[in-house]
């Protein structure tokens, strides 16, 4: 996005008739009775849509792990939302959010799955997308944010985090 780049392109592969031959990268799958279904990577990419509408704005970590990448982006509405992913397997990680300036209130919509290697299972924003493509998320208000715009985040190994600031 920070390039310029006018869109991405995702193929589903050439086993879309045999679901168990799709490759792993592969966002939609064709499931049991004919039905599509959501992958992991449809998740990643439905949070990525979520987080990414307004202009980039620059996130430093303050860590040295590489497992750790964060992102966050400024919404015409003047809230910030930033994205904060785990790639740790094994190590959840406390992540500290300087706004830089207060917010009225604060959510996270979590994108989480029950093991590292799932592909099904997975939830974004405690919900999951059905056979018709239909995903009603559920935004948990945090109560965390401070007056100073700092706001503390525990994200569970292999996971992610779409955090808004908003008001």
């Amino acid at each position: 996005a920070a390039a310029g780049a006018a869109g991405v392109n995702f193929h589903a592969g050439v086993n879309n008739r045999r679901p168990a031959d799709d490759k792993a990268y592969t966002p939609i799958v064709r499931g049991e009775a004919g039905r599509y279904r959501a992958r992991p990577l449809y998740y990643a990419m439905l949070m990525f849509a979520q987080a990414a509408r307004g202009a980039l704005v620059p996130a430093r970590l303050a860590s040295d792990t590489h497992a750790l990448a964060a992102f966050a982006v400024r919404a015409l509405d003047g809230s910030l939302r930033v994205c904060l992913i785990n790639k740790d397997f094994v190590r959840g990680a406390r992540v500290r959010i300087d706004a830089g300036r207060s917010f009225a209130a604060a959510s996270v919509m979590r994108l989480v799955g029950p093991s590292v290697d799932a592909t099904s299972g997975i939830t974004l924003g405690s919900a999951g997308v059905d056979d018709f493509g239909r995903w009603a998320p559920v935004v948990h208000d945090e109560s965390r944010a401070t007056a100073m715009g700092e706001m503390v985040v525990q994200l569970p190994a292999a996971s992610a985090a779409l955090v808004s600031l908003r008001g």
